[in-house]
């Protein structure tokens, strides 16, 4: 594609499949040469233009050949001609003139520099907290007109966020295509969009209510999209991912999704519980002012769990410094002071004797007598026997005669 980068990436396949009614080159309306396609959606197909006398470019929005004479799909494209009209904000992509061709309705918007959300999730995969939070802060700001105006969007998905190049620093966010938006009653008018057409849309992103097929939508409808769009910025993945419709009804029954905090444990917990109260089932209990939303996002701060964390450690190591220098001069006193003696302990009564038996016992009782052993007289000496010999013999003064 030549010249800005537009509305979503162009094919030769789109150019090709309808030739016979857009080509390059074509004037519509008398005023506006058709220079490229650059995007196409479900009903409609969006080419970039330049009028003759200004050379002002701009985007043309045609219904599908196929559905140019579908009744409900040109009541959308008037639908969203009054609904991108009625807010009056710097976040809502204007529509600058409506006009017929060939029997069908032609919107004309400003040609738009940037990208898709959904085109940057698809290379990015995910955003970082800090720049999610940039993005949502500016959508909250313009759905938030918008629904002051009356108006509820009921298809906000991360197609219809473009992202707008600046010439210094980051881009900045626009809403798009108010086909199916819920518009203020108008008194007389009795025509309704079915929910057909927007459950066929893109229910990932459609709030339990609207999914329910519920009438009275409202403003909170459109908090649960941004909750889901959130969700998809800062985990890479949808909460509602499912592989057929009734899955996805049973995923928004029981709220069956992973917890945010378990794919992105590294989120604040502060942004954790925002994307939480988004994405809760009974909008009762649903966060319901954008304008709420808007101030907590902006008041999410990454310093101050870091902050926590070194206090913390800070505190602890100032603790173990206090406890061994205590230690240590505890230590130091008793070498130079080391005490005279050891204290004795009280003596202490049993007591298990009876009162009786512990006031008769002495005091002090008398040192026992101990007699000493008595001597033992060695055992007498046998007196030894001579051999026979024929006379008397002395033995130690003694005659010992012979036996007879």
């Amino acid at each position: 594609m030549a010249g800005a980068t537009c509305l979503a990436r162009a094919t030769t396949a789109l150019v090709a499949s309808h030739a016979h009614t857009f080509a390059s080159g074509r004037l519509i309306a008398g005023r506006y040469r058709l220079d490229e396609p650059i995007g196409q959606g479900g009903t409609s197909v969006v080419w970039s233009a330049t009028h003759l006398i200004s050379t002002r470019r701009v985007a043309l929005k045609f219904l599908l050949p196929e559905r140019a004479n579908d009744e409900q799909a040109i009541a959308r494209v008037y639908r969203e001609a009054k609904a991108a009209s009625l807010p009056v904000h710097e976040g809502i992509v204007p529509i600058v003139d409506v006009f017929v061709a060939d029997g069908s309705p032609v919107l004309v918007m400003d040609l738009l520099e940037g990208e898709s959300l959904r085109s940057l999730l698809d290379r990015e995969h995910k955003l970082t907290p800090q720049r999610t939070i940039e993005v949502l802060v500016q959508v909250c700001d313009a759905v938030a007109a918008a629904h002051a105006a009356g108006v509820v969007h009921r298809d906000l998905k991360p197609e219809n966020i473009f992202l707008v190049k600046r010439p210094t620093g980051p881009s900045t966010a626009r809403i798009l295509d108010f086909g199916i938006a819920k518009l203020p009653r108008v008194e007389g008018d009795k025509r309704a969009l079915t929910s057909t057409g927007a459950l066929l849309g893109t229910p990932y992103y459609m709030a339990p209510e609207q999914a329910f097929g519920e009438r009275d939508i409202d403003h909170r409808a459109d908090v649960w999209s941004l909750g889901v769009v959130a969700y998809e910025c800062l985990s890479g993945e949808r909460p509602t991912e499912a592989e057929s419709f009734g899955q996805v009804l049973k995923i928004l029954t029981q709220r069956d999704f992973t917890p945010l905090a378990r794919l992105a444990p590294e989120l604040p917990l502060s942004l954790v519980k925002i994307v939480d109260d988004m994405l809760q089932v009974e909008r009762e209990k649903r966060l319901s002012q954008l304008s709420v939303l808007s101030a907590r996002l902006r008041a999410v701060s990454f310093v101050q769990p870091r902050v926590r964390w070194k206090t913390v450690a800070a505190a602890a190591g100032l603790a173990s410094v206090l406890v061994a220098a205590g230690v240590a001069a505890s230590i130091h006193r008793l070498r130079e002071n080391p005490p005279s003696r050891v204290a004795e302990l009280p003596r202490v009564a049993p007591s298990f004797e009876p009162p009786s038996i512990r006031s008769a016992a002495p005091e002090d009782p008398p040192p026992a007598v101990i007699s000493p052993p008595a001597k033992v007289a060695p055992p007498a000496t046998k007196p030894s026997v001579a051999p026979a010999t024929s006379g008397p013999r002395v033995n130690g003064g003694i005659v010992v005669a012979p036996p007879f």
